[in-house]
């Protein structure tokens, strides 16, 4: 959120600092899901930090002496368009707009009914299986995400790559066991999320199709890179070993189970 303010007022983002609201201090919001954070509230922020610059516009306009129609602003520097000697940086305009004439300014921004942003994702998963054992490990995976445009491409990657190990959980060892309807393994104890020492390297490839309706082109991201490793991983043990599996997590049980039935049995 502060890159987007800061790439609209064309500052650095250190330039830029965040405060954490909650619900007693903002205004309703529908809430953070549906992979739809960075679109809604990324439009409400931008629109905020173009309500400030509009507002900076007139300070400056008052200030030059011009129409607000009449003021440009590129490289932090105010300028005015019929007359290039008038000018004022970002810093000036700033300073002389804070004072009980001037008041502050507050900028505020909205967004509601956005059309709806669809992404995708693909993943390719390299496996490899012991047939005599049934165990697999999955040794690498590449995920392919579109998340409109990448505002932070470095938090994309890390959000994508959050994903994917989500997702080898789900193919590998997440499961809820039950018995005489009570979970057996209903603890982090038990119930086994994978760990860093279990996920491979996860490799991202970022396919950036710009949303119109999304602040800067982005769409959301941290959803659909959950989805499709599960189904990789599968694809890959039955080209290692024909067997196709229809049941998570893939346990060595069931891939040896998978196995001997492809070939009829056997010990």
């Amino acid at each position: 959120m502060a890159q987007i303010a800061a790439d609209v007022l064309g500052v650095a983002m250190d330039s830029v600092r965040v405060e954490h609201g909650d619900t007693e201090s903002v205004g309703y919001t529908d809430g953070s899901y549906g992979s739809r954070t960075l679109l809604v509230t990324g439009t409400a922020v931008m629109n905020a930090a173009n309500d400030v610059l509009n507002q900076l516009k007139e300070r400056a306009a008052f200030l030059l002496e011009t129409d607000p129609d009449g003021i440009d602003y590129r490289d932090q520097n105010f300028f005015a368009k019929d007359d290039a000697s008038k000018e004022l940086n970002l810093a000036q305009v700033c300073s002389q707009s804070v004072g009980p004439m001037s008041g502050s300014i507050v900028g505020i921004g909205t967004s509601s009914g956005l059309p709806e942003a669809p992404t995708s994702a693909a993943s390719i998963a390299e496996v490899e299986v012991d047939e005599s054992t049934g165990r697999a490990a999955v040794k690498k995976m590449t995920v392919f995400q579109d998340p409109g445009k990448a505002i932070n491409p470095m938090a994309v990657e890390g959000q994508v790559q959050g994903g994917a190990g989500q997702g080898i959980g789900w193919a590998m060892s997440e499961e809820y066991q039950w018995k005489d309807a009570v979970m057996r393994n209903a603890t982090l104890l038990d119930y086994r999320i994978p760990t860093a020492l279990d996920l491979p390297m996860i490799d991202v490839v970022l396919v950036e199709t710009p949303n119109p309706s999304g602040p800067f082109g982005a769409r959301g991201v941290g959803e659909a890179c959950i989805i499709t490793p599960i189904s990789s991983v599968a694809n890959a043990v039955h080209s290692a070993t024909g067997a196709r599996l229809f049941h998570s997590p893939f346990t060595p049980e069931r891939i040896r189970e998978a196995t001997r039935a492809r070939v009829g049995g056997g010990p």
